[in-house]
């Protein structure tokens, strides 16, 4: 295939009839081994929560990147920024990019954030983006966590208002409309009156936001129990990776938190696993 693909290459608006596609080129793009429905269902809440927030580069119609965007207000979050391996490095993603960070200036989005892999590091670097900190996976050890006490916590399955404000302040903006559409999804909530609260979707942890290193751990300890398997823990908080390393987490991989803008306030010590990479 010649070299000027970009050329060829026009982004469009992506439609919820294209998350199976969106989620096969990401699958292909990184190389993701698990099943396919997971992120099927990623693309879907990520159109649910922002319809006009995600893009598809189609060359000959078929569709050979994505990528989308949440509006928060003063900050975006950009995140499924992925291109078909065999026409990465052709330009595609940075059409896509240009593409979101043109409507996010259009809203007059302040700061703009994303966690890169080391691969799309350059790019993000091209386009203005500084490095922040490590978002980093851990896989969850239900052994290591068995002589932990859990007491004091409960599971909903609707998101009480403590544990909104919770977020917004840890979180830096409102993001109620994201977190609302994982619960519609059987997501299980799990509480400390007024003292943290953790989500808990098909084995992934995540957001967990707690007042105190002890009410994080008893979260997450309740939440392995009841089959968390994996989250993701921002490194510039040293109580998140001190408790999941105590717990026995096994590191799987790691990305870099950029920023493209001024910093915004956020409460990042008592975030003790984020909602996810594309997400924030």
């Amino acid at each position: 295939m010649g070299r000027d693909v970009v050329g060829r290459v026009v982004i469009m608006r992506a439609r919820p009839s294209d998350a199976g596609a969106m989620a096969r080129v990401f699958v292909k793009a990184f190389g993701h081994r698990g099943p396919l429905e997971p992120v099927v269902t990623n693309f879907g809440v990520s159109m649910e929560v922002q319809p006009d927030g995600c893009f598809v580069a189609l060359l000959n119609s078929s569709v050979i990147g994505t990528g989308c965007f949440f509006d928060y207000g003063r900050v975006a979050w950009v995140g499924n920024v992925a291109v078909v391996p065999e026409l990465q490095r052709r330009g595609v993603g940075t059409a896509i990019m240009l593409r979101i960070l043109g409507e996010l200036r259009a809203r007059g989005v302040e700061t703009v954030r994303l966690d890169a892999t080391e691969q799309g590091r350059r790019l993000y670097r091209k386009l203005g983006f500084v490095e922040e900190y490590h978002t980093i996976m851990y896989r969850l050890s239900r052994e290591a966590s068995e002589e932990v006490s859990y007491g004091g916590v409960e599971v909903l399955d609707e998101l009480p208002e403590f544990a909104l404000e919770f977020d917004r302040r840890a979180f830096g903006a409102d993001r109620t409309h994201v977190l609302a559409s994982w619960v519609r999804r059987r997501a299980k909530v799990l509480v400390v009156a007024r003292d943290g609260y953790a989500l808990l979707r098909k084995g992934f942890l995540g957001p967990v936001i707690a007042r105190s290193y002890g009410v994080a751990k008893t979260l997450v300890t309740r939440a392995i129990r009841l089959g968390a398997q994996r989250m993701i823990v921002p490194s510039a908080s040293r109580d998140a990776v001190r408790l999941v390393e105590e717990l026995g987490a096994e590191e799987v991989t790691r990305c870099i938190r950029m920023r493209l803008g001024p910093m915004y306030p956020k409460d990042v010590g008592g975030i003790y696993g984020i909602l996810g990479c594309a997400k924030g």
